[in-house]
């Protein structure tokens, strides 16, 4: 008779699982079996971020580039460090890190220029397009998986900025989607000797 009644609820638990989508915020019921009732839980829906139109490209050396199709667009819940962003898309939490990006020593002027970009153009509370390179990095942060990829604000690539603005270093990374693009633009920032590339005082 318990197993029958237990087999009741689970079907039960199934049947009452449904999304709602409200607002800015998607719910979804559930039954919890020890509390022997119907709960609610909901996760907020990332805003859609302003249209590309008007946008002005801030590189210095490939001003052309723009996103590919399929990108995720992210909520910004928490900036971890000068390349790092806790993030919701897809109703969870996930930890979204720049690719192709070294960076210099924390607490050093270098450093705070990478920190000041990426909390510029990524404030809590705004939207960021990810492009997932389907990487992960060795760190875990909280047991998560930390994802590696590019970011996005509107036609301007923060990691590409990152290295324009001597902010960070291009890894050299054989395989970078974006190779030729970060490369040049860590050659334009060698030659202007800023940041990471300026002369030591």
């Amino acid at each position: 008779m318990r197993q029958m009644a237990a087999i009741i609820l689970c079907v039960g638990a199934m049947a009452l699982a449904q999304s709602s989508g409200g607002g800015d915020q998607k719910c979804t019921r559930y039954f919890d079996l020890k509390l022997n009732t119907v709960l609610e839980t909901c996760t907020p829906i990332p805003p859609a971020p302003p249209p590309l139109a008007g946008a002005k490209p801030l590189s210095a050396t490939s001003p052309e580039l723009t996103f590919p199709a399929g990108v995720k667009v992210a909520l910004v819940e928490r900036v971890i460090d000068a390349r790092t962003l806790q993030v919701r898309y897809d109703y969870q939490m996930h930890y979204i890190r720049m690719a192709d990006v070294v960076l210099p020593p924390k607490g050093t002027a270098s450093y705070r220029i990478a920190l000041n970009l990426l909390t510029s153009l990524a404030p809590t509370g705004s939207s960021i397009y990810f492009e997932d390179t389907g990487t992960r990095d060795e760190e875990r942060i909280d047991a998560r998986p930390v994802e590696l990829g590019y970011f996005w604000q509107l036609r301007n690539q923060v990691n590409l900025l990152a290295i324009e603005f001597g902010g960070a270093k291009f890894s050299d990374n054989p395989d970078s989607a974006y190779f030729e693009a970060l490369y040049k633009g860590q050659e334009w920032a060698k030659e202007k000797k800023i940041g990471v590339w300026s002369p030591p005082k």
